[in-house]
């Protein structure tokens, strides 16, 4: 059962079709319709001829019929049906249907709250601005409905009042092209507005109404269903039967007022157009700050106005990213015209990225789903979305006097930086420690500290950076002591690996061809590097025991030096001895 997101209860108006039209309004409507009445002559006169002509030959007992007397009848048949249907248009209590049709499917593709009116009584009269503005759009929509379709109108009616013609059979069979069509464009997702044409004999008895889903039953029927204007807040279902020698229409609500039987439907032409604004941003909505940290609470705000005709519908207003909970009304309510109302709070965000927010308002429908509806600026300024930057936790590095220094020595002072590249300008900074001493900093991007006395002593670093705009991310590090031993051994292996990733141990010219020659594996480096720490804590646990250790000029721990052939040289390969673990300790 294909359907639009079209619903009648939110996206109609809740105003029932019926208006009183002045006498101004009545002529420029006959106007209208009489222009457009030459269509008659084009669409009937072959079939005039074709109908005529025969029976005219018969009837005087002669083969031929001259052309001046088969363009006489033509005129006559033309213009009977001319006179009945001018004779139809009187002045009189019609509706605005095409007008209706036409603005609620404006309001759709804007996707805009409609001014629905408080109930089926509430048409807009002309002695409000609001009412007038309405008023005047949906006659504007009238006047459009009427000129790019009356043509159509005015043609089918024609065929279907011409005696001796295909009338019916040939509305049954158009139907059944124009039902495809608007097939078409539902699985596309848009709405359709539709002409429905009856036995009338007066074009404004007919009837415009918004096809939003469509049903194939298993009988072969069709079931259309539709916003129709006549009945506010209701689901019309027509179904079409196509199955005999003219159309048969079987629906839930009277067809039109006067206008016999449905006897066809065509898709209107239709342009969409902006209508009045009615729920708008008066204050933009505001996202502050800018950025900031995981977890940080992003203050939202907007205010909301009805500067449209009559009180909204029930309404929620809500203010939601693309993560994370909305802020949002408890329950929709209404909101009275010139009204404005505020929604306010904060959003948090558990993942660093650059996230949308956007302000709309929701309503529901009769089966209690979600309508979204999008907030039009009442200004030039008013904007209904926003951004916000989650930065990811604040990275804390050693100050390195030298790539291969070692901060964390027992008793050392140690000096430690924040990244903040991505916080932008003016930040302030505030550090804690815990299991050392700030000596100077606290309130810097680097702070130095006063390590312990004793080996293995952890020691936490924690930092919170703040932006003049209230963002805020904070970082924290947590190291251990070790000794002045163990920290030059970590140096030593340090400065082994830069120079084994280097030239002549690294040769790399950048193809893969046979320039290239690689005396260390890189990924042995890393097994090298690793086997420091190891090395370190075992220097540790010894220092810890009195037990001395003596690094004399043959290595206790070292590399053997393998000749392997590389292409037509013999290059020494440097194999580890050692296997286990160890990591220089540099921007943490």
């Amino acid at each position: 059962m294909p359907r639009t997101n079209f619903h009648s209860e939110t996206d109609g108006f809740a105003f029932v079709n019926d208006w009183a039209w002045d006498a101004t309004e009545t002529a420029i409507l006959k106007g209208l319709i009489t222009d457009a009445l030459g269509v008659i002559e084009v669409i009937l006169s072959p079939l005039i001829a074709v109908a005529e002509g025969p029976l005219l030959a018969a009837e005087l007992g002669v083969p031929f019929i001259g052309p001046w007397l088969v363009a006489k009848t033509i005129e006559a048949e033309n213009q009977a049906i001319v006179d009945g249907i001018v004779g139809a248009v009187t002045q009189a209590h019609y509706g605005l249907c095409g007008g209706m049709a036409f603005a609620s499917l404006d309001y759709w593709h804007k996707n805009w709250v409609v001014p629905r009116g408080t109930g089926p009584k509430d048409q807009p009269q002309r002695t409000s601005p609001t009412g007038t503005a309405l008023r005047d759009y949906i006659w504007n929509r009238l006047l459009q409905s009427i000129k790019d379709n009356v043509g159509t109108f005015l043609e089918w009616m024609a065929v279907l009042h011409f005696e001796g013609g295909p009338g019916e059979t040939w509305l049954l069979d158009h139907t059944k092209n124009e039902v495809a069509k608007l097939k078409a464009r539902i699985d596309n997702g848009t709405p359709v507005t539709v002409g429905l044409v009856g036995t009338t004999w007066n074009p404004m008895e007919n009837h415009q109404v918004l096809i939003y889903g469509y049903q194939n039953n298993p009988n072969g029927t069709v079931s259309l269903f539709a916003y129709d204007n006549n009945f506010p807040d209701v689901e019309t279902t027509y179904v079409m039967d196509f199955s005999g020698s003219m159309l048969v229409v079987n629906n839930n609500t009277p067809f039109g007022n006067g206008s016999g039987p449905m006897r066809g439907l065509f898709c209107t032409a239709y342009s969409p157009a902006t209508p009045p604004r009615t729920i708008v941003l008066r204050t933009g909505m505001t996202v502050s700050p800018a950025i900031t940290g995981i977890g940080a609470p992003v203050h939202l705000a907007m205010t909301v106005a009805n500067i449209g005709y009559h009180t909204s519908p029930p309404m929620a207003l809500v203010m939601a990213g693309d993560a994370g909970t909305a802020v949002q009304e408890a329950m929709p309510t209404t909101l009275a015209e010139g009204a404005a109302r505020t929604l306010s709070g904060n959003l948090t965000f558990a993942g660093a990225a650059n996230h949308k927010i956007g302000a709309i308002v929701t309503l529901r429908t009769a089966a209690n789903a979600v309508v979204t509806k999008f907030l039009p600026a009442e200004g030039n300024t008013q904007t209904a979305s926003g951004s916000v930057t989650i930065v990811p936790e604040r990275l804390i590095d050693s100050v390195l006097s030298s790539t291969c220094d070692v901060t964390n020595v027992v008793g050392a002072k140690a000096s430690y930086t924040v990244r903040t590249a991505d916080m932008g300008a003016g930040l302030t900074f505030a550090w804690k420690v815990t299991g050392a001493a700030i000596l100077s900093g606290a309130a810097s991007q680097q702070v130095t500290v006063q390590l312990p006395n004793q080996e293995g002593a952890s020691v936490t670093l924690s930092v919170t950076v703040t932006r003049p705009d209230g963002g805020v991310s904070s970082g924290s590090v947590t190291e251990q002591t070790i000794t002045s031993m163990a920290a030059a051994l970590e140096r030593v292996m340090c400065e082994i690996s830069h120079v084994m990733t280097k030239a002549p141990f690294q040769i790399d010219h950048g193809d893969p061809g046979p320039d290239v020659v690689r005396i260390v594996n890189p990924a042995d480096i890393a097994t090298l590097v690793t086997a420091a720490t190891n090395l370190s804590n075992a220097v540790n646990a010894v220092a810890k025991v009195g037990v001395p250790v003596i690094l004399g000029s043959t290595p206790r721990v070292g590399l053997t030096l393998t000749p392997v052939v590389l292409g037509p040289i013999a290059t020494p390969v440097v194999t580890p001895i050692l296997t286990p673990v160890l990591t220089p300790v540099q921007g943490r």
